[in-house]
């Protein structure tokens, strides 16, 4: 069944009210209610123009926003970030049948303010994944960097990009290419983007440093963090400020050092600012490895967050804290927020219900005698 399918149908089951009915038959087979982390990222004010060349950049409309958390709230309750701790690590249990949902957002974009407005209309809380070393500066993240230089291309400078000293790998995928036309630039973005997760930070950062320098560099695509007034102001006002590290790199990439300091740093930085303790971190494009799940234990944060889909499987002990999935609802529609809301449960259901068969038909089998 090809995605758009699937999302269609969800949308139906949506407005049929099929959801709770899965809901339900979870919370039957595991006596518990279903805990998610919804996870979104840039918001925007209003609809986004060309010179956003992909799909994360361009987001959601805070419209669309509004009603994405407003399908979650039909059908979950949505709690904040401690009682959520409490709850995934088995210091709480929970109360009533209703799932139970927080809602994040990552990369402390200006434009979450919105999003943090719309969430306190409704007396919604919420968790704000903060890149330190963005905050209250010019850096930009590389792909938006990317994209800005897409933009900015001519025929001149893009024979300069091409006649540098450019690594194997990006020059490869840009082989046949010409940014003349929007599609092209988008192309150009997208075929940039893998080569450019595989480079040392480092390296990455010089090779933008140098194309900038080629075509004049203007940074007009608006797109920046939050300032420190801006984070300190919503951490009081029901809005956890939790660690996103401090360079926002792949941590996977990093040596030991390295992943100590970006966890450990960004916890001191955000807890100074705001006079409040962080306990979660999110990893930066859901990159992670063992050494990241040792730090985060060692740092002493009490959850970490992936980029992988799925429900919560609560209690958490150990290093799973640090393992944490989360529902992403990136697109601009409404199947998209109807197919987030129930699909992961209706998978968590089958796969509740083939574990019942399997024990089952083991319990059949070896209660007949048949075995050896």
């Amino acid at each position: 069944m090809t995605g758009p399918l699937k999302k269609l149908l969800s949308f139906v089951a949506y407005w049929l009210n099929l959801w709770p009915l899965v809901f339900r038959m979870c919370h039957v087979l595991e006596r518990k209610p279903i805990l998610a982390a919804f996870t979104f990222h840039r918001i925007t004010p209003e609809e986004p123009d060309e010179r956003y060349l992909q799909g994360y950049e361009r987001g959601v409309t805070l419209a669309m926003f509004e009603r994405q958390i407003d399908r979650i709230a039909r059908f979950y309750t949505i709690v904040d970030l401690l009682t959520f701790a409490d709850i995934a690590t088995g210091k709480k249990r929970p109360t009533g049948k209703l799932p139970l949902a927080l809602l994040t957002l990552d990369d402390a974009d200006s434009d979450h303010l919105l999003a943090f407005a719309a969430l306190e209309r409704r007396g919604y809380p919420g968790v704000a994944f903060v890149p330190t070393a963005f905050i209250d500066t010019d850096r930009r993240f590389y792909h938006l960097r990317l994209t800005n230089i897409c933009n900015c291309l001519s025929s001149d400078s893009w024979r300069k990009v091409l006649a540098g000293d450019v690594p194997a790998e990006v020059k490869a995928a840009l082989q046949g290419l010409t940014p003349q036309t929007l599609e092209e630039r988008r192309r150009v973005r997208a075929r940039l983007i893998p080569p450019f997760q595989k480079m040392q930070p480092a390296a990455r950062d010089q090779l933008l440093d140098r194309w900038e320098g080629l075509i004049n560099h203007v940074y007009n695509l608006g797109i920046a963090c939050m300032s420190w007034r801006e984070i300190i102001e919503w951490s009081s006002r029901g809005i956890a400020m939790e660690s996103h590290t401090v360079n926002h790199n792949c941590l996977a990439m990093l040596d030991d050092n390295e992943v100590s300091s970006e966890l450990a740093d960004s916890k001191t930085m955000l807890e100074h600012r705001t006079a409040q303790a962080v306990t979660a971190i999110s990893y930066p494009e859901g990159s992670f490895d063992a050494r990241t799940l040792r730090a985060g234990e060692e740092t002493g944060y009490v959850l970490g967050f992936t980029a992988e889909s799925g429900l919560v499987s609560y209690p958490l002990k150990g290093q799973d804290r640090f393992l944490i999935p989360r529902v992403g609802a990136r697109d601009g529609n409404d199947r998209e927020i109807c197919y987030s809301i129930g699909s992961v449960a209706l998978k968590r259901l089958l796969m509740l219900i083939g574990k019942r068969c399997r024990n089952l038909f083991s319990w059949s089998y070896h209660g007949s005698g048949r075995e050896g």
